[in-house]
């Protein structure tokens, strides 16, 4: 969970009817880079599996495929039975809903039980409802819970989070789907997908849409997977925070705010987030108006953002596809771009070690959102911006002042003026490239020293901003490789049932 800051997340037994089915295994082996640092498409046997999961649910009884101990929640189950169900599970059982929509007024809990599975029918066939919420706020909450499967289902307008699991290890999201209804809904819950402080952690296939801060948030974990998923119409896409090793690959992240950010942020008990992949991925046309909770960092972000990496390090962005972002394509910045006073001495805001190639990367900056700081930084100067668009690529160029003597006077120039080695290469020939200088920046307003610029910009960046490449055109060996350690066993593709279900 983030720090929110006020400056700038009894069952029914139905017959059995003979379905039949095997087993196929999808792993969370990231893959691996060659020497030049260029990634490969890992796990080509990836595929959605919402619907075999429908498959051997429609054969009548949920628990007809599930060896061991298995509970089934069929349609017009009372909700109190079901809370029962979740509450008395013990250790290796599967919950396994059928077909239709499940009403809860409450939060659906499970707490410091260790395997277990949560199954539904098919993303489009199981709906856990929480329009008519009343008590509690999120909708599926699991705190304490090891060796925990959800997959097959959706979680629809809860108050809260739509999926929130807590202290757990070895978690596994498969084929699942968050949905708010009401578009860029102020009121809808922060967070779609919503591990915190969990290790080994797979998400993958799954849907989110609606979120008022992050559709898929990762944070404060370790060696999480973050692939193959279709994201999109929330605020940020797919947001990596405070977390020690991540891949975020092969997703849609798509119609959001802004599409992929790996962040580090204050006042957090896991800082320093570093070894963060994200590899091709589909980022387009992130222009949603930012719809979060004032006060909230995503708040901060400009409508208009491909990639967003802030105060990471050892960070890779490779053989991503980002086009029609209306501010930025890529962007790496340290805290400091958020103008947030920071108040915690433990705190580190640079960015460093961060790699960003092989990328495509078009149609950026058509319209800069400068409604918050960072885009108003790029908006400030767009005149003297190539075409007078927004760039495609941007660095604030904040570098750590205990390093300020390497990289030359001010912090712009000599020898090693990439002090923070932040590189930038074959990201096309036709990218356009900004250094803001954010050393040297200076804010006009009133109440603020000395006099405005002469030509009455809010700014001086139009004085101190670069486009020049050449110090940041660099490599920088591969990210070290992340596999979440944890697999997904579902019903194979062919699953069948009698000839009364075909």
């Amino acid at each position: 969970m983030r720090a929110r800051n006020s400056c700038l997340l009894t069952s029914l037994m139905l017959p059995l009817l003979g379905c039949s089915s095997s087993s196929s295994h999808t792993t969370t082996d990231a893959g691996k880079g060659d020497s030049g640092g260029t990634m490969h498409k890992t796990d080509s046997g990836t595929h959605a599996d919402s619907g075999h999961a429908r498959d051997a649910a429609t054969c009548g009884n949920p628990c007809s495929d599930v060896s061991g101990t298995c509970v089934p929640i069929v349609a017009g189950e009372s909700e109190s039975d079901i809370v029962t169900a979740f509450s008395v599970a013990k250790a290796g059982t599967t919950l396994a809903f059928g077909a239709g929509t499940f009403a809860f007024t409450n939060t659906l809990a499970l707490l410091g039980v260790p395997n277990l599975t949560v199954r539904g029918a098919g993303m489009t066939e199981t709906i856990l409802d929480f329009s008519g919420q009343a008590a509690g706020s999120d909708g599926l909450d699991a705190q304490d819970s090891n060796h925990l499967t959800l997959w097959g289902f959706t979680v629809q307008n809860p108050k809260g989070n739509a999926i929130k699991v807590e202290q757990s290890s070895d978690v596994v999201f498969e084929a699942v789907k968050a949905a708010w209804t009401t578009p860029m809904g102020m009121n809808n819950g922060p967070y779609g997908i919503y591990p915190v402080s969990v290790q080994n952690l797979l998400i993958e296939n799954c849907a989110v849409t609606g979120a008022s801060d992050s559709g898929v948030y990762v944070g404060q974990s370790q060696n999480a997977v973050v692939r193959g998923n279709d994201i999109y119409g929330n605020v940020a896409g797919i947001e990596i925070e405070n977390t020690w090793g991540a891949v975020v690959e092969n997703n849609q992240s798509h119609d959001n705010t802004a599409g992929i950010l790996v962040f580090d942020l204050p006042n957090l008990p896991q800082q320093g987030g570093h070894d963060v992949r994200v590899m091709n991925n589909q980022v387009v046309s992130n222009n949603t108006l930012n719809f979060a909770q004032t006060g909230d960092i995503v708040s901060k972000v400009p409508a208009g953002t491909g990639v967003l990496v802030m105060a990471n390090h050892d960070v890779e962005v490779a053989g991503n596809t980002i086009t029609g972002s209306n501010t930025v394509g890529i962007a790496v910045v340290s805290y400091l771009a958020t103008l947030i006073p920071i108040t915690d001495p433990h705190y580190y805001p640079y960015p460093y070690d961060v790699s960003l190639h092989d990328n495509t990367i078009s149609g950026s900056g058509s319209n800069i959102d400068s409604s918050v700081a960072i885009g108003l930084l790029l908006a400030s100067a767009v005149t003297t911006f190539p075409d007078q668009r927004g760039p495609d690529l941007a660095y604030d160029g904040a570098i750590d002042p205990t390093k300020l003597a390497d990289a030359g006077a001010g912090g712009d120039g000599g020898v090693n003026a990439n002090a923070m080695n932040i590189c930038f290469k074959n990201n096309g020939a036709a990218s356009t490239f900004l250094d803001i200088n954010i050393q040297k920046l200076e804010i006009y307003g009133e109440g603020d020293a000395g006099p405005a610029p002469a030509d009455g910009g809010p700014t001086n960046l139009p004085l101190i901003d670069s486009f020049n490449i050449a110090p940041f055109t660099c490599a920088l060996p591969a990210t070290s490789q992340v596999d979440g350690g944890v697999t997904f066993v579902d019903a194979s593709p062919g699953a069948s049932c009698d000839a009364s279900h075909p």
